[in-house]
């Protein structure tokens, strides 16, 4: 059919996109980038918020450890509402110096009450305030940038106050204390790599204890779990068999003070590569007799070498998980035992034995 002269063309199908369509679809584009990189963005400062989390908690746990370890057996304690202009010679004192605590010696002047290598962003803040005549309470608290991630509060006894009381102020970010006889307050366990991946390495363990000057710094080492790995008193830590251990260095001084660190093993078990029944040429037994299938291993040294045994056709025979078979009072029958590896390896082999007179 020919259209009509000046009727309009009508186009019966349509090409591209135009130039608004285009425009709308660069938009939504646009936006579902600027989605995608915020919700990214979003999940970096979640999971970065949750590791830090992690971390002041541990550090603000070992720190309040420190403190409750020095002043619990303190023989006199004073609050001071900031840092003394001059300090008295004769005294020790816990206070904050830019964020960082910081513990005062007689002689040998201040060094911070633990080392948080690693985490220069953190700071703290910290407040003493006396319960009674006895009890003073902390309060620390772990910033980041300025904003507190973590909050911790101890009310701590003073065992040695007998006939004097806790003086000084109501409030206050340092005290000073005497010590007679200085104990450990705290120990952090620590190693180069927290698991062992090699067959029969062995890994040296550390342990830092608190305060520098303790009278008795030394340690005894021991492992939750002597199954899977064993430890020397010079702290070499020898593994097993695969599993998980917590290594714990105690105090020798009688404080009964710790610190662990959990190791995970790995690779320590040797697998079976063969398996194989070495008495092939006695395939034979008699009825009520028993024969005791001998399998030959490899390598000689696998972990696990402990096998399970079963029988096609119980009726006719039994098989101990020691390899011994026990035939049945039927003749001139077969039967087929197998013996399967127990390590993960899943070897197999089968042997064809017949029931005689």
């Amino acid at each position: 059919m020919v259209p009509k002269a000046n009727q309009p063309f009508q186009a019966t199908g349509r090409r591209g996109f135009t130039l608004i369509e285009l425009v709308v679809s660069m938009a939504i584009a646009s936006m579902l980038l600027l989605m995608i990189a915020s919700f990214s963005i979003l999940t970096v400062r979640l999971n970065q918020s949750v590791d830090d989390y992690g971390t002041v908690q541990n550090l603000a746990k070992l720190y309040l450890q420190i403190i409750e370890g020095e002043l619990r057996y303190a023989d006199q304690l004073n609050i001071e509402a900031t840092v003394p202009y001059e300090f008295n010679q004769n005294m020790r004192y816990l206070y904050l110096d830019d964020g960082t605590i910081m513990r005062q010696t007689p002689g040998s002047g201040a060094n911070p009450i633990a080392s948080p290598g690693g985490y220069p962003n953190f700071s703290c803040s910290m407040q003493f305030s006396p319960v009674n005549e006895k009890v003073v309470e902390v309060n620390l608290a772990i910033k980041k940038e300025g904003n507190i991630l973590y909050s911790i509060s101890s009310k701590i006894f003073i065992n040695n106050l007998i006939y004097k009381s806790i003086t000084g102020e109501q409030q206050g970010s340092c005290v000073s204390y005497g010590l007679s006889n200085i104990p450990v307050s705290a120990i952090s366990v620590f190693s180069s790599y927290s698991t062992i991946d090699v067959l029969g390495e062995t890994m040296q363990m550390s342990a830092d204890v608190y305060p520098e000057d303790a009278g008795n710094k030394g340690v005894a080492w021991s492992v939750d779990d002597p199954d899977n790995a064993r430890i020397s008193q010079e702290g070499v830590l020898t593994p097993l068999k695969n599993g998980t251990v917590v290594v714990t260095a105690t105090a020798l001084d009688g404080s009964g003070v710790s610190g662990a660190k959990q190791i995970i093993i790995r690779n320590q078990e040797i697998i079976m590569k063969t398996l194989k029944f070495s008495n092939q040429n006695k395939k034979k037994i008699q009825v009520g007799k028993q024969l005791t299938l001998i399998v030959d291993i490899s390598p000689d040294n696998a972990s696990n070498q402990q096998l399970e045994w079963s029988v096609d056709d119980p009726s006719l025979a039994s098989i101990s998980q020691d390899g011994v078979l026990t035939a049945g009072y039927t003749h001139n029958k077969s039967v087929v035992v197998t013996a399967r590896s127990k390590d993960g390896s899943g070897l197999s082999d089968t042997i064809e034995i017949k029931i005689t007179k």
